[in-house]
C-alpha cells in the first residue's frame, strides 16, 4: 500500500542570516508572520500566511494570499500556529526555514514545539541558515562530508536504544540523557551518517565543516 506524500515548507520570522532557498518542490508554503518577508526575499511563492501580523511589513503583495490571522494576545507563537496549520492539512514531510538566530527564547521555543509528539506523523527538517536540524523519533540519514559536526541531543526527556553509523564516536543501543552534553560535537567520517532511536526524541544537528 502506498501513502500520499505532502511536502510543506514553513518560513519563519527572526534572523534570516545565511538563509538560502530550499531544494525541491513543495505542495504548500506557509509563512509564519514576518517569515513572509524572508520568503519574498528568496522569491518563494507563499500559499498561506499565519500569525498575528505584528511583525510583517504592510504590503499589498499578500492581498491575494490566504491568511489565518490571530489576535496579538495569544497563547502560542506564530511558528507554533503555522505548525498546526501544516499538521491539519496533512503534511507528511516538513521543512522549516529560519528561526535559528536572534532571540534566545525564540530559538529554544522553536526547538521545543518541533518536538511536540503530535507532529510524529511528519518527517521534520529545520534549516537554520547555519545548521540543519533533524527531529528524530525513529531514524534519520544525514548527508554531508567527512569532518562535518553532528550533535545528538535528547529533547524533552532521555532517549534510549540509540545506534549510529558513519560517525567517529558510535553508539550501539546507547542512551543519552536530556541533561547531559555527551552527544555534543560528534564527527562524520563519510558522506552520510545514520541515526536510529527506539525511545524518546533526538534533535540531530548537522553543521557543515567550514
Amino acid at each position: 500500500m502506498s501513502f500520499a506524500i505532502m511536502r510543506t515548507l514553513i518560513v519563519t520570522g527572526g534572523d534570516a542570516a545565511g538563509l538560502t532557498g530550499p531544494e525541491g518542490n513543495f505542495d504548500l508554503v506557509i509563512a509564519a508572520d514576518a517569515g513572509f518577508d524572508h520568503a519574498s526575499a528568496l522569491e518563494l511563492k507563499v500559499d498561506l500566511i499565519v500569525g498575528d501580523f505584528d511583525s510583517i511589513r504592510p504590503s499589498d503583495s499578500f492581498s491575494h494570499i490566504a491568511t489565518e490571522m490571530h489576535p496579538r494576545d495569544k497563547e502560542h507563537s506564530d511558528f507554533e500556529l503555522a505548525l498546526e496549520a501544516a499538521l491539519v492539512r496533512g503534511t507528511t514531510e516538513l521543512v522549516v526555514l529560519g528561526g535559528g538566530g536572534g532571540r534566545l527564547d525564540h530559538l529554544l521555543v522553536n526547538a521545543a514545539v518541533l518536538t511536540n509528539p503530535q507532529l510524529r506523523s511528519m518527517h521534520i527538517t529545520w534549516e537554520t541558515g547555519r545548521s540543519t536540524v533533524h527531529v528524530v523519533w525513529d531514524r534519520a540519514t544525514i548527508l554531508g562530508r567527512a569532518g562535518d559536526l553532528v550533535s545528538l541531543l535528547a529533547y524533552g526527556g532521555d532517549a534510549s536504544g540509540i545506534s549510529t553509523s558513519g560517525l567517529r564516536w558510535a553508539l550501539h543501543s546507547g542512551r543519552l540523557s536530556a541533561t547531559s552534553s555527551r552527544g555534543l560535537s560528534n564527527e562524520m567520517v563519510d558522506d552520510h551518517a545514520r541515526v536510529t532511536v527506539a525511545t524518546g526524541t533526538l534533535l540531530v544537528i548537522h553543521t557543515s565543516h567550514a
